[in-house]
């Protein structure tokens, strides 16, 4: 998914641009027809993802792998299943962060300057990337930085508005910033006896793929 939308950049259309005529059979018309010319639309394996254009096109929240609810809970990310493709992928508001604890104490950080931390909720739907690309590329294809954040295992996520690349985008208009999500705490590292004790690791493998 993710190395489609950065080696080719040029398949990044304003939706005032997209040949909507020619979506008129398919399943998506309808959905198409309620969009802003402040929508982006890419068409990557298959599906629609609708993403938010200011200086750059943003998609957020586009999930990499399955839920890690119930008999996912601590297993190897999982593939996506064919049923999702030939769908609409709404990209345009960060999903749930990864299940952590906020364990601060309470600060000006805490209570006013809230950008330094992960904003919405937590939830295990949480295994996805956003994305920033330029709308006005430099060049047909541009480098590629994957941000993977830190927290020690123990928090973070591609919501937080200081770590944020847009204004970094919409300046240079010369490369992509993709963020991962992974799993956190014993989440993402569970003391059991399986071979499956880094799932983070696993986790931003599956992403990078």
């Amino acid at each position: 998914m993710i190395s489609s939308i950065y080696l080719s950049t040029h398949i990044i259309y304003k939706v005032s641009r997209f040949p909507l005529g020619s979506l008129s059979d398919q399943p998506f018309s309808s959905a198409f027809a309620s969009l802003s010319l402040r929508s982006t639309v890419v068409y990557i394996r298959r599906c629609f993802f609708l993403g938010s254009e200011c200086s750059e096109c943003r998609f957020v929240g586009v999930p990499y792998a399955q839920s890690t609810f119930g008999k996912n809970r601590f297993r190897k990310a999982q593939p996506l299943p064919a049923s999702a493709a030939q769908q609409i992928i709404h990209a345009n508001a960060f999903g749930p962060n990864c299940p952590q604890y906020e364990a601060t104490p309470a600060s000006v950080y805490t209570d006013v300057r809230r950008e330094y931390f992960i904003q919405g909720i937590n939830g295990d739907d949480c295994l996805s990337v956003s994305v920033w690309a330029p709308l006005y590329p430099t060049e047909e294809k541009v480098p590629v930085i994957v941000w993977i954040y830190g927290g020690g295992q123990t928090t973070g996520g591609s919501s937080v508005p200081y770590q944020n690349p847009q204004q970094w985008v919409q300046r240079t208009q010369s490369h992509i910033v993709v963020s991962l999500q992974y799993r956190l705490n014993f989440f993402g590292q569970p003391n059991t006896p399986t071979e499956n004790t880094v799932l983070y690791i696993f986790d931003a493998r599956a992403a990078l793929e």
